[in-house]
């Protein structure tokens, strides 16, 4: 994976990042530090650019959002400044506006976790200072469940165990045991369940911060090693256990991998685990000690697989923080601190792809014909623009959302219609983030290309122009689930592309970097 920072002016975003199911709405929770604006910053465009929301206007601790991105929640904490008293906002069109929900008379303290359903539904509220889980039904609040203690993370499968919920508590004082509980009624009743031992045989349990996701039926959680009066750890660990046998109350835990360092966040895309690994505390010294940070993921599809870390997150010593991972694009959001200057977010690029029924112009038998991208296979001969003919060296898929609305933003599809490309031979669907070649652009183009990708880009001697920027493109309102596919062909530069056809017009294909290390797409062999 490739990074890209995005820095916020004067604003310290450290705490968590939530999203809708594509990665294109998405909201930050940012802190109040001396000299900087707390609130909550948002983004519509899959966070190239963010601003911040208004009428908010707190010191943010948590976000949710639903699945389509059109609702949103934020929480104030007060223990983190003086902006504004503890409380509950929602907003209805993305994050750009919000307004206060209003909370229980009694309530204060940090309000540390929200949760809401698909729908937008808010289900469970976590008062971290009273140990207390809260619902609320838009007119009246429930406390749910009071563990006493404090509560440092929640999960929440809605797919294969309905209506699970578990979160963990951990006694205040150094010599605490965290506690897990859970619940199979949306926090109706909560039953008290076993943590995983450092080692078994009456050892102490795992310190618990903050990391509880599900993914194809299990839980996982992550731990910081040994509970200690420091809240040191020296055996980071991620720990796992089927759902069902959560709610059966059946519990056995396995481990899953060590990451010598706190577990500060753990989220799944596919089959893929990722762990942030860092310090104790997401307000640690800047910058973190030398190894702390990093992003290490283990692709929990094959038995034994090893386990990787991203090396510019690592080799930098990010401390990580939080991240956000879309259910469909495959974008991966951190909050991290590179530097004494506060925190940014890096945000991965991928996902340059034509829909499926796509045709390329290639070489076959001599002669050149259009053959529909899903039938091209290593080693076919493509057209390029400049260089004759050149073999497939990579070729695959992938599964995309598009949204059903005409809302432009770099992580949908677009549809090139032959009224606005006469070079056409039929329409043709592509990703927002996928270039046409074209012999000039305007100054505003010019300028939104730099925004969106830092600097202008050439293939084989023209503009590399997205299609999400290209005033003729139009997005492409299907929506659902589609297959994309995209391929590169060979060439001496690992990093070097070409200028091909597809339905006719020309378009930049992957380099081959770009489609081992950063598309996420499955490779045809």
């Amino acid at each position: 994976m490739s990074w890209t920072d995005v820095q916020f002016s004067n604003v310290v975003p450290s705490y968590q990042i939530a999203g809708d199911s594509t990665g294109q709405y998405l909201i930050a929770a940012v802190a109040f530090d001396s000299g900087h604006t707390g609130g909550v910053y948002y983004s519509n465009n899959g966070g190239a650019s963010w601003g911040p929301a208004s009428g908010v206007g707190i010191t943010a601790c948590a976000v949710a959002s639903s699945s389509n991105g059109a609702v949103m929640y934020a929480s104030a904490n007060i223990a983190l400044g003086p902006l504004s008293p503890t409380g509950i906002y929602k907003s209805i069109d993305g994050g750009e506006h919000w307004t206060q929900i209003p909370t229980q008379p009694g309530v204060s303290g940090q309000i540390k976790t929200i949760t809401c359903n698909s729908d937008g539904d808010l289900n469970s509220l976590i008062i971290l200072s009273g140990g207390s889980v809260w619902s609320f039904n838009g007119t009246t609040w429930t406390e749910n469940f009071d563990v006493t203690y404090e509560i440092q993370a929640i999960g929440r499968d809605n797919t294969i165990t309905p209506n699970l919920t578990v979160i963990i508590n951990i006694r205040t004082g150094s010599h605490g045991s965290p506690q897990m509980y859970h619940s199979t009624d949306n926090g109706g009743t909560w039953t008290f369940s076993e943590l995983p031992t450092a080692g078994g045989g009456g050892a102490a349990p795992f310190y618990i911060y903050s990391s509880v996701t599900f993914g194809n039926g299990i839980c996982y959680i992550g731990s910081a090693g040994t509970f200690t009066t420091s809240f040191l750890s020296s055996n980071g660990l991620v720990q796992s256990c089927s759902s069902a046998n959560i709610a059966a109350n059946t519990i056995t835990w396995a481990p899953v991998t060590a990451t010598g360092y706190f577990c500060n966040n753990i989220q799944i895309f596919g089959d893929q685990l990722y762990i942030l690994s860092g310090s104790f505390s997401s307000l640690a010294s800047f910058p973190p000690s030398s190894g702390l940070g990093g992003l290490i993921n283990v692709n929990l599809g094959i038995p034994g697989a090893p386990v990787t870390a991203d090396p510019f997150i690592t080799n930098n010593n990010y401390n990580c923080v939080n991240i956000y991972v879309s259910e469909y694009s495959g974008l991966r959001f951190l909050s991290v601190n590179p530097d004494t200057d506060g925190y940014s977010i890096l945000r991965s690029n991928n996902n340059i792809c034509f829909k499926e029924g796509t045709k390329i112009l290639c070489l076959v038998d001599n002669k050149e014909v259009y053959l529909p991208i899903e039938t091209i296979t290593p080693g076919t001969l493509v057209k390029t623009s400049l260089d004759g003919y050149k073999k497939v060296d990579m070729i695959g898929s992938s599964k995309m959302y598009n949204p059903g609305n005409t809302l432009h933003s770099m992580k949908r599809l677009y549809v090139c219609k032959q009224a606005n490309y006469p070079e056409l031979l039929e329409n043709l669907v592509l990703t927002g983030d996928h270039s046409i070649l074209v012999p000039d652009i305007t100054e505003k183009q010019r300028a939104d290309i730099n925004e969106y990708m830092g600097r202008i880009f050439v293939t084989d001697r023209k503009y590399r122009l997205m299609a999400c920027l290209d005033s003729r493109a139009e997005p492409y309102t299907e929506e659902g689930i589609h297959t994309i596919w995209n391929l590169a062909l060979e060439n001496e530069s690992y990093y070097g592309n070409y200028g091909i056809y597809a339905n006719g017009l020309l378009v930049e294909t992957c380099s081959r970097r770009m489609i081992k290390e950063m598309s996420g797409i499955e490779l045809i062999e």
